[in-house]
């Protein structure tokens, strides 16, 4: 099964604008640079109302939360597995063309549960370097499953290991907002 699928969303670029200009002007994303920050999802709502209204014509559920993934430019890899492996949403929000979520297989390389900035939990590969996007010690190379470039929509499974390729030509930090949904939305992967 492909971990991810392109989802069609009406007024998908309005929806990425209106983000932005949240992100922009509400909270300090930009500032923090953290790579993840959990938003507050009633205030993102209200100031993007569409965001509910069009994936409510494509979901059966309630969005749970919404954070945005900030990337800062040329920032590679950052190959993890997230914990309790959801079925998610990546909508663009800013600089998305020409980068890539990728999808590898572990080829037999192990996991370790961290701690995020947030107090989340993701799992690593144990042997996985993600300053310097590889395998170090007697670790084996992961192996490329698929790429997806978002330039639109995707749905995905979180429990699959990914990270986030920045396009190499982009000077501003790539930022996308992660959706989870209230109830399992993996039909939308089939």
């Amino acid at each position: 099964m492909i971990p991810f699928k392109y989802i069609s969303v009406k007024q998908h670029q309005l929806i990425s604008d209106k983000l932005y200009d949240y992100v922009l002007h509400h909270t300090d994303v930009l500032k923090n640079a953290l790579p993840w920050t959990t938003l507050k999802k009633n205030d993102v709502l209200k100031f993007v109302p569409e965001l509910a209204v069009e994936l409510r014509k494509i979901v059966d559920a309630d969005i749970e939360m919404i954070s945005i993934i900030h990337r800062k430019p040329k920032v590679y890899g950052g190959v993890h597995i997230d914990s309790g492996g959801l079925i998610r949403m990546l909508f663009p929000v800013r600089n998305c063309a020409g980068s890539y979520t990728k999808f590898f297989d572990l080829n037999g390389n192990t996991v370790i549960e961290k701690k995020g900035n947030e107090g989340d939990t993701f799992f690593a590969i144990s042997q996985y370097d993600a300053v310097n996007d590889c395998i170090i010690g007697n670790g084996n190379p992961l192996k490329e499953i698929c790429a997806a470039e978002l330039i639109s929509p995707i749905v995905f499974d979180s429990g699959i290991a990914h990270g986030v390729y920045t396009n190499p030509d982009c000077l501003e930090p790539r930022l996308t907002a992660t959706i989870a949904f209230n109830k399992d939305i993996k039909y939308l992967l089939q």
